[in-house]
C-alpha cells in the first residue's frame, strides 16, 4: 500500500522540508483511523479520555496553531458531517483520509501552480514527479493531526489577504521567504480555498454560525479551529472549558469539503484571533 507523501515533518525548526518517518507517517494514519472508528461508534468517555492524552490524538491538539498542546474543535451541535459532505462524496461511510483526498482531486482542478512549485517541493521531499493533488492531499490529511506545518501558514497567509485581515502574527518562514513562486502558488490555494467556503456558505444563505471549541482564548491566535456540527465523539474533559461564539462567514477559512478541517469534528478554521 502506498502511504501519502509527506511534506513537512521535520519543517517546523528547520529552513528545508523533509521526508517523513514512514513508521511514524504509518501511526499517523491509523491514529486518523481509529478517531473516526471512535466517532462513528460513540465511544466510551475513558477511550475519549485517552485520545486526549495519547501524544498522537489526531484533529484534537494543535489545530490552534500550537501543535502538542490541548484545544481546538469539540464537536457539538449544528451542521451535520452529512452537510460537510455535499459536492464531495454521497457515501457516508468514507474514512477521514479518502475524504481529504477527494477534496484535493476538487481544489487540484482548478489550482494552477507553476511547474517550478511543483518541481521544487518535490526536490526537497526527494519524490520526482510530484503532482498538484499529491501536495493538496498531503496538506489536507496533515491538517486533520496537527495545525498542518509551514505550507499551510503559507496557504492560511494567502486567504487571509483575501480576507482583507492581517497576516502580522504569522510566521514567517526562511525557506518560504527564499521560493517566493512557491509561496506565491500557496498562497493562491489559500484564495481558492477561501473563495470556495465562502461560495458554500452564501449558497445557503448562511452569514453567520455559532460554533464550539475547547481550550483558552484565541485571541493572540492567527487562525483558530471550531466546530459547528454534532460529531460528537468530543464530550467533556476535565480542565478543558467549552466555548461558543458567533462568527461571521467572512472570517472562515475553510470547512472540511473545501479544504482544511477534520470532517469527523466538523470542523472550521477560523482566521484572526477569536475572544
Amino acid at each position: 500500500m502506498t502511504r501519502p507523501i509527506d511534506i513537512d515533518s521535520g519543517f517546523e525548526n528547520s529552513d528545508w522540508i523533509k521526508r517523513a518517518d514512514p513508521k511514524a507517517q504509518a501511526a499517523d494514519i491509523a491514529a486518523s483511523d481509529e478517531a473516526l472508528r471512535i466517532h462513528n461508534n460513540a465511544a466510551p468517555p475513558d477511550v475519549i479520555k485517552k485520545m486526549y492524552e495519547a501524544e498522537k490524538a489526531r484533529g484534537n491538539w494543535g489545530h490552534a496553531g500550537r501543535p502538542g498542546q490541548r484545544g481546538g474543535s469539540a464537536p457539538r451541535g449544528g451542521i451535520t458531517r452529512e452537510d460537510l459532505m455535499q459536492g464531495v462524496t454521497t457515501n457516508s461511510g468514507i474514512s477521514g483520509r479518502d475524504f481529504s483526498t477527494a477534496v484535493a482531486r476538487l481544489l487540484a482542478k482548478t489550482w494552477s501552480p507553476s511547474q517550478k512549485t511543483l518541481a521544487t517541493v518535490g526536490s526537497q521531499m526527494g519524490v520526482q514527479n510530484l503532482t498538484k493533488e499529491q501536495l493538496v492531499g498531503n496538506m489536507l490529511r496533515k491538517w486533520t493531526s496537527s495545525s498542518g506545518g509551514p505550507l499551510a501558514v503559507e496557504v492560511i497567509r494567502g486567504a487571509m489577504h483575501s480576507a482583507g485581515i492581517s497576516d502580522g502574527s504569522l510566521k514567517r518562514n526562511a525557506w518560504m521567504d527564499a521560493n517566493p513562486t512557491v509561496k506565491n502558488d500557496l498562497a493562491s490555494l489559500g484564495s481558492l480555498m477561501y473563495q470556495r467556503t465562502q461560495d458554500w456558505f452564501s449558497s445557503r444563505g448562511i452569514s453567520t454560525v455559532t460554533a464550539t471549541r475547547l481550550g483558552s482564548s484565541t485571541s493572540s491566535s492567527p487562525f483558530s479551529s471550531w466546530s459547528i456540527g454534532h460529531a460528537g465523539f468530543i464530550t467533556q474533559v476535565p480542565g478543558l472549558a467549552s466555548r461558543t461564539a458567533s462568527i461571521p462567514i467572512n472570517r472562515i477559512l475553510s470547512i472540511p469539503s473545501t479544504g482544511f478541517g477534520n470532517l469527523a469534528e466538523t470542523e472550521i478554521v477560523v482566521m484572526g484571533g477569536m475572544p
